[in-house]
């Protein structure tokens, strides 16, 4: 009977650290290649976007992960309404 409820204890531990282990991962994987945090990417876009706003027409963008979620999807520019 204690063997049995050492090796839960033990399991669910191991499992804990695991799980812990792999949050950490996906947080430091929450970044681009460049260092920029996800959570900052569309203020760079629109940055840039301020940046040459006189010298472009528009600009439409679309950031995803690489599971394919959205991270960021934003257009600027002018409308040519007739």
């Amino acid at each position: 009977m204690k063997r049995s409820f050492l090796q839960s204890v033990m399991a669910l531990v191991t499992c804990g650290l695991v799980v812990f282990g792999a949050t950490r991962v996906r947080a430091d994987e929450q970044k681009l290649s460049s260092g920029t945090p996800y959570d900052q990417i569309g203020q760079k876009i629109e940055d840039y976007y301020k940046e040459h706003e006189k010298t472009s027409a528009g600009l439409a963008t679309t950031v995803f992960d690489k599971d394919g979620n959205t991270l960021y999807q934003n257009n600027f520019g002018y409308l040519d309404e007739k």
